[in-house]
């Protein structure tokens, strides 16, 4: 279901990204795409083999989340300069709120 989700929300804004990056910009999206289902894999994963309770769950899922969101925006601004706010960073924070969305409703229903 997070994989299904991603990939619609990435069909969704591929256009716009084109439009507002150009070619940087769909690349940008789709970095951004998978820098945060990477991430909601491994929480959930942890969830159903190691984790009883949901309050552990979303303190060390968004706590991995973000940690390593936040240290793969600094390696991508050191490795591509030319990304900026339309051509990574928006659509970073733009999956980032939707995947955690997906993934809180994802451990909640079970």
């Amino acid at each position: 279901m997070l994989m299904v989700s991603d990939f619609g929300l990435w069909l969704l804004l591929i256009v716009p990204a084109w439009l507002l990056g150009g070619s940087n910009g769909a690349v940008g999206l789709t970095i951004s795409a998978v820098l945060c289902f990477v991430p909601g894999c491994l929480a959930l994963l942890w969830k159903c083999y190691f984790c009883p309770s949901h309050d552990v769950f979303f303190l060390v899922s968004t706590g991995l989340r973000f940690g390593i969101l936040v240290l793969s925006a600094l390696v991508a601004k050191l490795a591509r300069p030319e990304f900026g706010l339309c051509e990574f960073y928006i659509w970073l924070i733009v999956f980032y709120l939707f995947a955690l969305a997906i993934e809180t409703w994802l451990a909640l229903r079970g």
